[in-house]
């Protein structure tokens, strides 16, 4: 849980940012080639994403280790040495979750801000001299990420089901892992238990989100 839920802020904040960056200054041949990067990793299936970090930094660049949650012979505390070792083992299975996730979050924000960019207060403060960083973080940026503030609700349901393929891949201990275990001893109990856990989670997310939407945006307590 911990770690889907890392990997989905990151992947959230990085598209976002990205694509709000590209939808905006899009005559910029940098945002141009990171949207190219991004568009064509987004197809790619998950266990192919997952394999490439393993090839590339467990055997060409061993810097990181490839299985496991920890360190075995530690002590599963909240001590500093356990925690440096979960993080460890835990980045390279983050780091698949967020390059598959970035893309739909970059893609979906550019869309937003492209069309944002030619409304007509963003063209009057344009005219009016105002700055170009000042009207891209107040007026564009804030006002496209509205619609996707409820995407990190509907996607919690991934953080309690698990990443089921991230989990074989990497060996990982995870909840995905432990419900296809259950599935494979035919443990319906666990099954349906991570299941239950996984529907009460997406269904308080959105129900939490219905509450602080009208604090986001006042245009919904107005209406």
């Amino acid at each position: 849980m911990g770690l889907l839920t890392l990997a989905t802020i990151i992947s959230r904040v990085l598209g976002n940012t990205l694509g709000a960056i590209a939808g905006y200054f899009r005559n910029n041949r940098a945002m141009k080639v990171v949207g190219v990067l991004v568009m064509a990793m987004q197809p790619i299936p998950t266990y192919i994403t997952g394999l490439t970090p393993v090839i590339v930094f467990g055997f060409l660049w061993p810097i990181l280790p490839i299985s496991g949650g920890a360190q075995l012979n530690l002590d599963p505390t909240l001590t500093r040495t356990y925690i440096q070792s979960v993080i460890i083992h835990g980045t390279l299975p983050a780091l698949t979750p967020v390059l598959v996730g970035m893309g739909g979050w970059f893609i979906a924000m550019r869309s937003l801000v492209s069309n944002i960019v030619t409304d007509d207060y963003v063209v009057y403060a344009e005219l009016g001299g105002v700055p170009s960083r000042t009207i891209f973080s107040q007026y564009v940026a804030r006002n496209a990420m509205l619609p996707q503030i409820t995407g990190p609700a509907l996607s919690s349901g991934n953080v309690f089901g698990g990443a089921v393929i991230v989990e074989f891949i990497f060996n990982y201990p995870g909840i995905g892992k432990l419900m296809v275990a259950g599935i494979y001893a035919g443990d319906y109990s666990l099954v349906l238990g991570v299941t239950t856990i996984s529907i009460i989670a997406v269904a308080a997310a959105v129900f939490l989100i219905d509450i602080l939407y009208p604090l986001i945006d006042p245009r919904v307590k107005l209406g």
